[in-house]
């Protein structure tokens, strides 16, 4: 009974915080203002969207959810997400069939813009990693393998976490 409670208050406070933020959207699109959106907006709701598809699915997975509210609310946010998509792109000045293409283009210029790697600064620091790996083992400060605390060279047992140290 206490869960039940519970549960209609949580909804009942929900719904009291969401009536604002659903009363502005409906004003908007009745003004017309809904195509006011920035892109920055877009891209976050897009980002809000697919964080939403995700939680719920895992909601889903755990056994939180039943599947006909999942199935109800998945198709609403996957609608919601195809819109803002279209709104992203339209925005963008991108036919959906033109979309891969161009990412695969800019993907392709942001490799051909990485500064190339300074060779001699590369060398120093393969000289220095073949130094530490040729170093003998007593030179090299012991650490515990679960949670990286310095050991003692008679050491057994980890005192920071109590895991049992590897005899070498």
């Amino acid at each position: 009974m206490v869960v039940v409670i519970a549960i209609l208050m949580a909804v009942v406070a929900m719904t009291i915080t969401a009536w604002p933020i659903i009363q502005g959207r409906r004003e908007r699109r009745a003004e017309g203002q809904g195509d006011d959106i920035t892109l920055d907006e877009l891209l976050a709701r897009r980002e809000s969207l697919l964080t939403a598809i995700k939680d719920l699915e895992f909601d889903r997975a755990v056994g939180k959810i039943e599947e006909e509210d999942f199935q109800a609310l998945n198709a609403q946010l996957r609608t919601e997400a195809i819109e803002v998509l279209k709104q992203i792109d339209q925005r963008m000045g991108v036919s959906p069939s033109k979309a891969v293409p161009r990412r695969r283009r800019r993907k392709a210029a942001r490799r051909r813009e990485r500064p190339p790697i300074d060779r001699e600064l590369e060398a120093q620091v393969e000289a220095e990693i073949t130094a530490l790996r040729r170093r003998p083992a007593t030179e090299a400060q012991r650490l515990c393998s679960q949670c990286g605390a310095t050991l003692d060279p008679d050491d057994r047992f980890c005192g920071q976490c109590g895991a049992p140290v590897a005899v070498s």
